[in-house]
């Protein structure tokens, strides 16, 4: 999965902000929590954050909902404790889906949110 160029813009995005949202991932030990997320639709701003020294970094993608297509993508840097925030500016009228990329395979895929105009 390749590395998505991000674009500093301000506005307010139809998409609703959401909290501190936990990532998880799978091992042998089950799911381990190894980050978090949290999007401010004021400004769009979305920050992903490391909480895990695995050596792999969680990532966000935003996908506009009505065609599937990848509109951003945030990846925290890597290291226990990092975290990394953009600005993108999202259409107003335009629903999107946030998922969370937490393994290094892209094996472990979770969607966090639907947000956005209907």
């Amino acid at each position: 999965m390749g590395t998505a160029a991000i674009m500093l813009a301000t506005g307010t995005a139809q998409a609703a902000s959401w909290g501190t949202t936990n990532l998880t991932s799978w091992t042998s030990k089950g799911n381990v929590k190894v980050g978090t997320a949290k999007f401010t639709a004021n400004g769009d701003k979305l920050t992903v954050c490391d909480r895990r020294a695995d050596g792999y970094s969680p990532a966000v993608r935003v996908f506009r909902h009505s065609d599937f297509k990848l509109v951003w993508t945030v990846r925290a840097t890597h290291g226990n404790g990092t975290c990394t925030t953009a600005s993108k500016n999202l259409g107003e009228s335009t629903k999107y889906e946030f998922w969370a990329d937490t393994d290094p395979y892209g094996d472990y895929v979770i969607k966090i949110t639907t947000a956005g105009a209907s």
